[in-house]
């Protein structure tokens, strides 16, 4: 909050920081600025084209591969692979080079299933599959259902009570439990986040509604539970 201006690389001049709530009442609610799927040809273009569209990833079959051989209990070295060509290629090194990137090992089925959630994600954040992910873990109601949070606002009371403090962006790292959801709830007490919202999360969401009209159609069909 404190960087009100920020250098323009390509004029060459200190120009103002709209990436900040500082200077912009609507910049990023939790201190990060979202560049994904994108590149400098975007901004040369004046942001008027649309990047490309992601129908499916080649790391996103792997981890399928990997998150359905693991529900199975079919764990074998092609697991491990499917896993570790996802890290390698982050890192930029080839998959056989264990000792430069965090390889995985492991073969025990709990601790897999926890290593290629985390992954997922990783890999994908920002890329709309993480919904669908926690539905089919049922982990949504315990992630879907707790608060939403965001930098303090106005900018001086972010200043006075966690930058000037160190902190940045978030102030200290959250607890993050065995499914892998972190809570923010010590953060909140210290008055150190915001609130932003009260996510709701309600289980018949695990199933979709069948429409009206093709129950009645067909008599056999009957809704799915709290519709």
């Amino acid at each position: 909050p404190e960087a009100l201006e920020v250098m323009n690389y390509n004029t060459g001049k200190m120009q103002k920081n709209n990436d900040t709530r500082a200077n912009a009442q609507y910049a990023s609610f939790n201190g990060l600025v979202w560049k994904k799927g994108i590149d400098e040809t975007w901004l040369d273009n004046g942001k008027d084209v649309d990047p490309d569209k992601i129908v499916i990833r080649y790391a996103d079959i792997l981890l399928i591969y990997a998150e359905a051989k693991i529900e199975l209990n079919q764990i074998d070295q092609s697991v491990l692979d499917a896993i570790n060509m996802v890290r390698s290629r982050a890192y930029g090194v080839d998959k056989a080079a264990t000792d430069q990137y965090p390889a995985v090992k492991e073969t025990d089925q709990s601790k897999l299933r926890k290593i290629v959630r985390l992954e997922r994600r990783m890999e994908f954040a920002y890329e709309g599959l993480r919904y669908m992910d926690l539905v089919r873990w049922k982990l949504a109601s315990k992630a879907l259902s707790n608060k939403s949070y965001g930098l303090l606002y106005p900018a001086s009371l972010l200043i006075e009570n966690v930058t000037s403090k160190g902190g940045w962006f978030w102030p200290s790292t959250p607890k993050i439990d065995e499914d892998g959801i972190p809570d923010f709830t010590e953060m909140e007490k210290a008055g150190q986040i915001t609130v932003l919202s009260q996510r709701l999360w309600d289980d018949r969401q695990y199933l979709w509604p069948i429409p009206t009209k093709e129950i009645l159609i067909n008599k056999n069909l009957k809704q799915n539970p709290g519709y």
